[in-house]
């Protein structure tokens, strides 16, 4: 009976519920989906290091983390071989050799961490091979006389072998997209002109147009013009493993771009017979081995890791044998942080929409103070009157939430498929992806009815009090 009255009364004001309900549905919907875009962010970190950058453990010279010294190697013989071909742990590994140093083209340098790797290994590892940007070539598939080298998106535009051009194509997919067809013109201009990087082509764009169409195209124009040199030449200085500087002349084959801009700045791929051959490396001697993990040990369970971990501890005592807790400290601090910084932002919407819901039943005792004094007088107690103003607070509540919970589900299913663009050269900046894939988790959605349960709890409290002090009769 007492519920069935607090739903009566709910209604009575339908305006002032309705408003209430839309508040709570609103700060439902924006906490959880944005708990989810903050995990889609830090698991699309993780999942990069794990599948592009690192794998599921990485096994390093301790030396070689210090200085990155060539000759800080490991020595992979037989019997370590064994073992990793043979752990039960164990789906794949690969290898590498890790030099750091100069990459030259004809107009610019760069600094570069040159690794040479087996690459039928390396894609059964990573998969950076699936990274390469389509027309500027392969992953090591085609065969030539001339040594091949993968360098990324970042490196290219950095020895000006990315570059900018208008021409008569990108002017046509500019009037497919919908430029208007005066800013068409004005590009028009500069049809045939090369730029040698986004530099240069930004500032010819602030020539041609105001500041708010530059806003509105100069993006646009970017992405549209952008052209790379097919197999450039680059020429690669590094010490050996004597101290003598070394060279190597390479012809870009591919040209690949991840989701984190600080992988992308550094490293620069060759096979690893090449590389060995030009730093007088011995074929036993190696940097890094990547590993992979099946799935069926949960492989992002760091507890499941542990067993592998000291084996191969064993295996190559003078080592260090990393899961992403040391080989991508950042990743995996970023998830232990982001989470509990979300339940506190759910926390604080809800204290928010406290005051409101707080505010709304005040109003509704005050209304009903003569209706309340003859409930009491007709002998309704008062655990049964907290209760009543308690159901009240709880379907407002409840209703919104509900709504907005239903609402996140169907709003984060649709952005997990086809992702949702932030501040996309910002996240590029500090190593995220530029498209979010927003992931929703049970124990958000648990932790936030935990959380709208006790906000209703704690509501209904002060206008209990309200109607105790106000009429006297109910003391």
């Amino acid at each position: 009976m007492i519920i069935s009255i607090a739903w009566k009364n709910v209604w009575r004001k339908k305006s002032r519920s309705i408003v209430v309900i839309v508040a709570v549905l609103a700060g439902t919907l924006a906490a959880i989906f944005m708990g989810a875009i903050a995990d889609g962010m830090v698991n699309g970190k993780i999942y990069s290091a794990i599948n592009t950058e690192s794998s599921n453990i990485k096994i390093v010279n301790k030396d070689f983390l210090v200085n990155d010294d060539i000759n800080a190697n490991l020595t992979i013989n037989d019997s370590s071989i064994d073992f990793l071909n043979n752990a039960p742990e164990i789906e794949n590994w690969c290898t590498h050799l890790k030099i750091t140093g100069v990459a030259q083209s004809a107009h610019s340098y760069a600094g570069v961490n040159i690794i040479g790797i087996d690459v039928n290994k390396e894609k059964n590892v990573t998969n950076l091979y699936t990274y390469i940007i389509p027309g500027t070539g392969d992953y090591f598939e085609h065969k030539t006389k001339s040594i091949q080298v993968v360098i990324s998106d970042a490196i290219a535009e950095q020895l000006n072998i990315k570059k900018y051009r208008i021409t008569d194509e990108v002017l046509d997919k500019l009037t497919e997209y919908g430029i208007d067809i005066d800013a068409i013109k004005k590009i028009e201009t500069i049809k045939g002109k090369r730029f040698l990087n986004k530099k240069k082509l930004s500032s010819a764009c602030r020539q041609l147009f105001s500041q708010s169409d530059y806003n509105k195209y100069y993006d646009i124009v970017r992405v549209y013009s952008v052209y790379y040199q097919h197999n450039t030449r680059l020429n690669f200085s590094f010490s050996g493993a004597d101290s003598q500087l070394r060279f190597l002349t390479a012809r870009v084959c591919g040209i690949y771009k991840t989701t984190n801009l600080f992988f992308d700045r550094m490293n620069v791929f060759v096979k690893d017979d090449v590389l060995r051959q030009y730093a007088d490396v011995k074929a036993t001697n190696i940097h890094e081995i990547l590993i992979r993990i099946k799935d069926k040990y949960d492989p992002n369970d760091l507890k499941n890791l542990s067993g592998i971990v000291k084996k191969l501890g064993t295996v190559f005592p003078k080592a260090k044998v990393m899961t992403i807790k040391e080989h991508s400290t950042d990743a995996y601090q970023m998830k232990k942080v982001a989470e509990p910084k979300m339940y506190i932002l759910i926390l604080i919407i809800y204290i928010a929409l406290a005051f409101g819901i707080i505010n709304t039943m005040s109003m509704a005792i005050l209304e009903r103070e003569k209706e309340l004094q003859m409930l009491r007088a007709v002998g309704l107690s008062r655990v049964k009157l907290f209760i009543m103003i308690l159901m009240e607070t709880f379907f407002l509540t409840i209703i919104g939430t509900i709504i907005g919970i239903v609402g996140a589900i169907f709003s984060v299913m649709y952005y997990h498929t086809h992702g949702i663009t932030l501040f996309d050269d910002v996240l590029e900046q500090y190593g995220f992806s530029g498209i979010i894939y927003p992931e929703l988790t049970t124990q958000l959605i648990v932790i936030t009815i935990i959380i709208v349960l006790a906000t209703a709890l704690i509501s209904s409290i002060v206008p209990v009090k309200h109607a105790y002090d106000k009429e006297k009769t109910l003391i």
